[in-house]
């Protein structure tokens, strides 16, 4: 599923990205948007999260973005999900 939401998305967001999840007390976890980036202003956020909402269903939705910067690699170049 994290990789079908990323291509939808690809085209909105022009840093390297991931969705990935955390921990949610209700619902046992959430999708979030991780964004190798320093910051993102919160208007900044909203308008990403806007543009993806109209891109994908509602159980596919970030609830929120994390930025994170350097993206932890795997000895492959790609991104090491597990470590994020």
């Amino acid at each position: 599923m994290p990789e079908e939401v990323e291509q939808s998305i690809a085209r909105l967001v022009t840093k390297t990205f991931c969705i990935s999840s955390i921990p949610h007390e209700k619902l046992g976890e959430t999708v979030v948007l991780v964004v190798e980036a320093e910051m993102l202003l919160e208007d900044e956020k909203s308008i990403i999260l806007d543009q993806i909402e109209k891109l994908v269903h509602p159980y596919e939705m970030p609830k929120c973005i994390y930025t994170l910067t350097p993206f932890p690699k795997t000895d492959t170049g790609k991104i090491d999900r597990r470590a994020l």
